[in-house]
This record gives structure tokens, sequence and C-alpha cells, in this order.
């Protein structure tokens, strides 16, 4: 298998990173609205609507870096921003059921059941598919 064989292989499973992402970007739409920095270390002493402007723009260089990491020419890359962003989604979902018992925790089924866990859930898929994929592939030679 070449190298185009490799990363056409990654990328025809992209469509599951997508899903994941939009679910993400969901779910911090949901999170302004159900003040999630409430959550978060570092929030407690600020005002309501000055922690809500830091938690909104915390995200807008985040998610440059995850779009730049993800349109990159290099398949290394994206494969590494594409583990990355899963890794966080399962850790994501782990951390929203650790929270779910505190005052602060506001979210609520469908949208975070959906979003929250639905992002992990994708994110494993596609972790599981390409880590299982490439192990199938190396053995039977093919894609």
């Amino acid at each position: 298998m070449d190298a185009t064989d490799t990363s056409t292989a990654f990328d025809r499973h992209m469509w599951l990173f997508a899903v994941s992402l939009s679910l993400l970007i969901s779910h911090e739409l949901d999170a302004m609205i159900r003040k999630e920095w409430e959550l978060l270390p570092g929030f407690g002493g600020l005002a309501d609507s000055t922690a809500a402007d830091i938690f909104n723009l915390l995200h807008v260089p985040l998610f440059a870096l995850i779009l730049v990491g993800i349109m990159s020419g290099s398949t290394r890359t994206r494969r590494r921003t594409a583990t990355g962003v899963e890794l966080f989604l399962i850790g994501h979902a782990i951390a929203h059921t650790a929270l779910r018992g505190a005052d602060e925790y506001l979210f609520e089924a469908p949208v975070e059941t959906i979003t929250v866990y639905g992002a992990a859930a994708v994110g494993l898929g596609h972790l599981a598919i390409r880590l299982f994929g490439a192990t199938m592939a190396g053995r039977s030679g093919r894609d």
C-alpha cells in the first residue's frame, strides 16, 4: 500500500470525524445557554457576562487549531488532529457524567445526550475503524 492509498483510506472515514466535530460545536452552543463555564475552574469569581464572553472567545483559537490541523496537506497531521479531538470527546463525555450531580450542571436530555454522548460515540467509532481497520489492512495487505 503506498502513501496515496493510506491517505485515501483515512479520508474515506472523515465524514465520521465531521459528524463528531459538528456534535461538539452544537454542544458548545448549548453550553453557552447552560453556563458550562460555571463547572470549570478559574471562572468562579467572574461576573456571569464576563465569564460567558471569555468562555465563548476561548473557543475561537481551539476551533481554529482543529480546522488548521484537519485541513493540513499532511495525512499524519490530519490523523493526529482527528485522534486528539476524538480522545477529547471521550474524556469530555466522562467529565459530563462525573459532573452530573453538581448544582451548576444545567444540561438536559435529549440535547446533552445527542451532542455530548453522541460526539463521544461517533468519535470512538471513528477511532476504532481507523485503529482496527489499519490493523486488519496490515494483516491482509489491503486498504
